[in-house]
């Protein structure tokens, strides 16, 4: 959120295109995301990291609680994400997920820790963080708000200085 932004860097992202502490930090580059990764490890003494694609992809099916939705908790996207919205809505404000995870179906599209290679096998058993060959371009999964309904299993990939109003992050442990 804004306000855990604001908290370990001290100030505002000064690129925002919406302001609200409840609201997710957005319109940052991969490179950004990972600034503040940094500066929150270092503070907390925790090894914090964008999650993996198969880290991502895992905990929004559910993980082993996984009763098998199109979406992140449910078959109907107005109840777990947010998508055709005119701005960002703030976090955790519709139903989780079988893990208790929110906003895994939509708000922002979330930065992965993996470099784009085509067709991965993801497995809930196996949790590679993909790096073949030298890349500049990084994973994104989920949707933006204002996005059309999307499944679980789709994936985009960006330039890591990309900066774009709908792009965010979650961080993994």
């Amino acid at each position: 959120t804004q306000e855990l932004w604001k908290a370990v860097m001290g100030r505002n992202f000064p690129l925002l295109s919406c302001v609200g502490d409840l609201l997710p930090v957005n319109n940052l580059t991969w490179e950004e995301s990972y600034q503040f990764i940094n500066k929150l490890s270092a503070l907390t003494n925790r090894n914090y990291h964008l999650p993996s694609e198969a880290q991502w992809e895992y905990a929004a099916i559910g993980g082993k609680k996984s009763l098998g939705y199109k979406h992140a908790g449910s078959d109907d996207l107005k109840k777990v994400g947010w998508a055709n919205v005119n701005e960002l809505k703030p976090v955790a404000q519709l139903m989780p997920n079988e893990l208790g995870l929110y906003d895994m179906s939509g708000n922002c599209y979330e930065f992965c820790e993996d470099n784009l290679v085509d067709n991965p096998m993801l497995s809930g058993t196996k949790n590679p963080i993909i790096r073949t060959k030298p890349t500049d371009f990084r994973i994104v999964r989920s949707t933006p708000f204002d996005s059309s309904e999307f499944s679980i299993g789709d994936r985009w990939w960006t330039p890591c200085d990309r900066r774009q109003q709908n792009f965010s992050f979650r961080i993994a442990l």
